[in-house]
């Protein structure tokens, strides 16, 4: 995007400049998705910068060596923000980037201010809602189907069937054995990713070896 006073950093009605509800989505849809790619079901955030990236808040400097803010972060719903009282009601009318559901109020321990005997440590881990029975079960799901890889053996030997038909054919074969050995090397990169397990991912990198030898085979074959 090309801004046409060069140097601003306020935003005006008379000029596009930095697009500012782009960047709050950008940066949380960024770790969302990143969640998605892990084996994890949530984050719970305390870093003041980490906070910032997902939630797009600040309530100033002196809150970075206290952690009294904190964040939960989810795969797919809206993250959750729990702050000042003050601060929170700041969120809730002016930050509607995320829903008012989203900022939350407390009183934060600060580090030791609040003692065990005001009962607010305890309290923290209450905050924080309780994962639903629907939510495990497909979480549950999710690990059971990223650890099965009976499909991609099964495609693994259909190939390698293939292969041995197309070499006892007297015809050029050079081209299809060539997809043949793209197709190998899919089932075995997902092999690899789906491993959760050494041993599994060494025998998915050997085969993937064997796989390139036999393609650098292959291009001498019409």
């Amino acid at each position: 995007m090309s801004i046409a006073s060069r140097g601003a950093t306020m935003a005006v009605d008379w000029e596009q400049r930095v697009d500012f509800s782009r960047l709050r989505k950008h940066r949380l849809e960024r770790a969302k998705a990143t969640l998605r790619d892990s084996d994890l079901g949530a984050l719970l955030l305390f870093d003041p910068n980490n906070l910032r990236y997902v939630t797009s808040t600040a309530i100033g400097t002196w809150e970075r060596d206290k952690n009294i803010r904190f964040a939960l972060v989810f795969r797919d719903d809206d993250p959750i923000l729990w702050d000042f009282g003050s601060a929170a009601r700041h969120h809730q009318l002016y930050c509607l980037w995320l829903p008012e559901s989203s900022w939350r109020a407390w009183v934060p321990p600060m580090r030791g201010a609040m003692p065990d005997s005001t009962g607010v440590p305890d309290s923290l881990a209450d905050l924080v809602p309780g994962v639903p029975e629907e939510r495990i079960a497909q979480e549950a799901a999710l690990l059971v189907a990223r650890a099965d890889v009976r499909e991609e053996l099964g495609r693994l030997r259909a190939h390698l069937e293939q292969a041995q038909d197309l070499l006892h054919q007297g015809e050029a074969v050079g081209r299809r054995l060539d997809f043949l050995c793209q197709e190998l090397n899919r089932e075995a990169n997902t092999l690899c990713s789906k491993s959760a397990d050494i041993e599994l991912t060494r025998i998915g990198l050997s085969l993937k070896a064997v796989i390139e030898q036999f393609r650098e085979q292959i291009q001498n074959i019409e």
